[in-house]
């Protein structure tokens, strides 16, 4: 291999491990990236669901306690459940289809607290169920249950938020990590390289330089050798011949004039 070939080699094998490990960088930051960032999307999902959640059986419950407040002036509690309780068991039927943790002790407690509530108006009506004493000793301990649940949900939610979050940091270090070997490898190749070139070429070159400028100031021998099967090394066996062609000649030169 000649000297352009052999340094045009060198040089290619800096960009191809550059350009390999930045194509792989690249396509694994957006796989995971893509991946966690579906994740993390989906746990805001479901926070923005367990909240409309909270909200929803909040004005239940509390509607229910202001009826069972003026329990003794009304015959009928006049309470329309149906809107919250669609509401609420889509909310449900959603963070279960997401696999969220206590999804279905959550859905199990909300199913007794509703088939509780809806006997309201028998309450109201009946002269034998006091609706104060129903509400505080079966239907708010039912709703305490349900919301205890509902915070667990909410607690395996931000959990599998801040672990999606670490995954995401994971990810980027291990997306960065070809390129960072990359650019070790590069570095080191680079040195190889200079190294190399130092070696083989800036080196040689000096001595070729030095053994001309020794011949042409005190006319010795131009004798610089070095390993070699290139280009520089045709240069240094082409300068021999010429020295020493031209030394040839100044001695005829010189035995003429005597």
């Amino acid at each position: 291999m000649g000297m352009s070939s052999k340094l045009t080699f060198a040089v290619s094998s800096i960009v191809a491990v550059l350009l390999v490990s930045g194509v792989i960088s690249i396509f694994e930051f957006r796989r995971m990236s893509h991946y966690v960032s579906d994740q993390i999307s989906e746990n805001i999902a479901c926070v923005n669901m367990s909240t409309e959640l909270g909200v929803i059986s909040d004005e239940y419950n509390v509607s229910i306690l202001s009826i069972v407040g003026n329990a003794d002036s009304i015959v009928v509690s006049g309470l329309n459940p149906r809107p919250y309780l669609t509401l609420a068991d889509s909310l449900i039927s959603e963070l279960s289809a997401f696999r969220v943790d206590h999804a279905d002790s959550l859905r199990a407690a909300f199913t007794r607290y509703t088939d509780t509530s809806l006997q309201l108006d028998s309450i109201i009506v009946s002269d034998f169920v006091d609706s104060r004493d129903w509400y505080f000793t079966v239907l708010q301990p039912q709703y305490n249950e349900f919301r205890m649940w509902q915070d667990n949900v909410n607690k395996g939610i931000y959990d599998d938020l801040q672990a999606n979050s670490g995954s995401f940091d994971e990810s980027f270090y291990r997306s960065v990590m070809p390129t960072v070997v990359s650019v070790t490898v590069a570095i080191i190749l680079s040195l190889l390289l200079l190294f190399f070139i130092l070696e083989f070429y800036v080196r040689p070159l000096k001595r070729m330089l030095q053994g001309v400028d020794s011949y042409k100031r005190y006319s010795q021998p131009y004798n610089v050798g070095f390993e070699g099967d290139d280009q520089l090394q045709e240069l240094n066996s082409d300068l021999k011949e010429i020295t020493q062609e031209n030394a040839s000649l100044k001695r005829r030169l010189r035995e003429r004039e005597r």
